[in-house]
């Protein structure tokens, strides 16, 4: 299960840089059983397979898409709120990532102000939660979001001793 997630968050991202080549997938994956774990996931809907060319099913994009938000969004709680480094704010976002509920990953998203990027300036896919705010111009979605940070910056100084 873990091995197929993984794959399909890998998937959105390759997708995000216009790729949607197999062996691409294959030489990025770097684990012996991805072949078989994508036979079962074009078997279960997931995505499609021709020739050198891999694509998400609808099953296959709603599921990267979460996976890929909870990522996302534990990689800036970890990093902004707990100031946790850049490289264990990764590792702990992909075992955090398989177990985050979606109740509780909009309340992360809400918590940490509806951000739009992860801390490597990657989009995070809005949620619910972002949409009972409307739509808002990114750049308002930016400002809020600073002015969030700030703040929270601010009360975590107050918390210290």
């Amino acid at each position: 299960q873990k091995l197929i997630d993984e794959i399909l968050e890998l998937l959105w991202s390759l997708r995000e840089k216009g790729s949607k080549s197999y062996s691409k997938l294959i030489d990025d994956i770097k684990d012996i059983n991805a072949p078989e774990a994508i036979r079962k996931m074009e078997k279960a809907g997931l995505i499609s397979v021709t020739d050198d060319t891999i694509e998400l099913n609808e099953k296959g994009e709603i599921r990267a898409r979460d996976l890929t938000r909870r990522h996302r969004l534990a990689e800036r709680l970890f990093y902004d709120v707990l100031e946790v480094g850049m490289e264990e704010s990764e590792f702990a976002a992909c075992e955090i990532e398989h177990f985050l509920s979606p109740s509780v990953t909009d309340s992360v998203c809400s918590f940490l102000g509806h951000p739009p990027t992860c801390p490597h300036s990657k989009p995070i896919p809005r949620g619910k939660c972002c949409s009972k705010y409307g739509k808002k111009p990114k750049n308002k979605i930016d400002e809020e979001y600073r002015k969030r940070k700030a703040l929270q910056n601010k009360l975590l100084i107050r918390r210290v001793p």
